[in-house]
């Protein structure tokens, strides 16, 4: 074994400092150890939060963990896949860039061929929040809304639809209009206080909710 005091005392520093590089040493070798078995950019990502801060280690894994997302990157199919693949990647870097625009590329595609608004809402949820094109999806999401409401019958569905509307879209408005109308006609033909109530749970106004007060009051 090593003399540890004599080796700092020829170097001219303190055995403490000696020390401390040689741990430093042996702690960044064991890493480096650790590193080559990871084989995924969700481990890569686990990994680089244990690593001190601005250390070597921090540095090494940092680089695996692009590697690897680019790598994923590359057999990465659908959506859900890249999405997934974009939560796990190193912010700003070089991955999280080329990740990003494969989904953009992904999210087109489907806006390409979507046929109605159900889809359109499952693609404008799944496309990047920062993403050009997320303004592109919605305006397809609010046209395909917009045919919808010619299909709405009762209250319930506009009701339903009116929950999912994005304020200041076009759609939104006129889903609010179409849950207006058929809340007042629904209102008018109901013929027992139970029915009345319902539409008191569901009054978004001062106007519903009095008009749903004295329909109570005239069925009593």
């Amino acid at each position: 074994m090593k003399n540890i005091k004599a080796i700092a005392k020829f170097i001219g520093i303190p055995p403490e400092e000696l020390k401390s590089l040689i741990n430093k040493k042996k702690s960044y070798e064991y890493f480096l150890n650790i590193l080559d078995s990871v084989t995924s950019a969700e481990h890569a990502s686990r990994l680089y939060y244990t690593a001190p801060k601005d250390s070597e280690e921090e540095k090494a894994i940092l680089v695996k963990w692009n590697e690897l997302c680019l790598k994923e990157l590359e057999t990465a199919i659908g959506i859900d896949q890249v999405r997934l693949l974009y939560d796990n990647t190193p912010i700003d870097s070089e991955s999280e860039k080329a990740v990003l625009a494969k989904w953009d590329e992904l999210c087109l595609r489907i806006l390409d061929i979507i046929e109605t608004f159900e889809q359109a809402d499952r693609l404008y949820c799944n496309t990047p929040a920062d993403s050009k094109l997320k303004m592109a999806v919605l305006a397809k999401r609010d046209e395909l809304c917009l045919k919808e409401i010619d299909n709405i019958m009762t209250f319930e569905q506009a009701d339903r639809l009116h929950r999912r509307m994005i304020d200041g879209t076009k759609s939104s408005e006129a889903v609010f209009a179409k849950r207006n109308e058929l809340f007042s006609k629904e209102l008018e033909i109901a013929t027992t206080i139970e029915q009345a109530k319902i539409f008191f749970e569901k009054a978004l106004t001062l106007v519903e909710r009095e008009a749903v007060v004295l329909k109570i009051y005239g069925l009593y």
